[in-house]
């Protein structure tokens, strides 16, 4: 998820919102770096709490499970765990 604010709803989160209203139960936060929601330049989008717990929680009423399938990136934060 890169861009700003209203890019990333136009476009990047338009897919995640159909799958969330479809039941989708499960699904790949991503490893894009530098989106408009993370302080942090070198985060990626599945180990950040803004983008996970945030946005696809919280925001948009995501209830599955957020998987990478890169678990060497070395930043997995208990923070989003939770």
């Amino acid at each position: 998820m890169t861009g700003d604010r209203a890019r990333l709803n136009s476009v990047e989160l338009a897919p995640f919102r159909k799958a969330i209203a479809a039941g989708v139960r499960f699904g790949d936060g991503g490893a894009r770096h530098g989106s408009a929601l993370e302080r942090e330049a070198n985060r990626v989008a599945t180990t950040s709490p803004a983008i996970v717990n945030d946005l696809l929680k919280r925001e948009l009423g995501f209830q599955g499970i957020v998987v990478t399938d890169a678990l060497d990136m070395g930043r997995l934060d208990s923070s989003v765990l939770r």
